[in-house]
């Protein structure tokens, strides 16, 4: 079975610096509190997706320290379509908000399927 890798660090750092202008034009598709770190919830669905569906740009990785994204990125529109930020709120906990903004309605409720069954690993 071939591994698809996420994207590396590189291409998060640039893109992390264009998510505050970014979400401007998204909204918060669900909001949870979650007991698990905020790496673990932001890697665990891009590890799962990408299984699923290996045309999915993934990228993932820290922004500022307890801050973590990960989303699908679309190479048409350089831009996310959409986006997981997991901020720290305990050493094993964190809270996440799930941002869409190009993304049909079951897709993005596959991710919050996955979400949910990555923290319960």
């Amino acid at each position: 079975m071939k591994a698809t890798p996420l994207l590396p660090l590189l291409l998060v750092g640039a893109y992390a610096a264009t998510v505050p202008s970014s979400r401007a034009a998204d909204s918060i598709y669900r909001s949870q509190d979650f007991e698990q770190t905020a790496a673990e919830i932001t890697d665990c669905p891009g590890h799962v997706l990408i299984k699923r569906h290996p045309e999915l740009t993934y990228v993932s990785g820290p922004t500022t320290p307890g801050t973590f994204i990960s989303g699908a990125w679309s190479q048409s529109t350089h831009d996310y379509t959409w986006l997981i930020i997991a901020t720290s709120t305990g050493a094993t906990s964190s809270h996440i908000d799930l941002h869409t903004k190009s993304t049909k309605p079951g897709e993005i409720e596959e991710v919050w399927r996955v979400i949910e069954e990555c923290a319960k690993q």
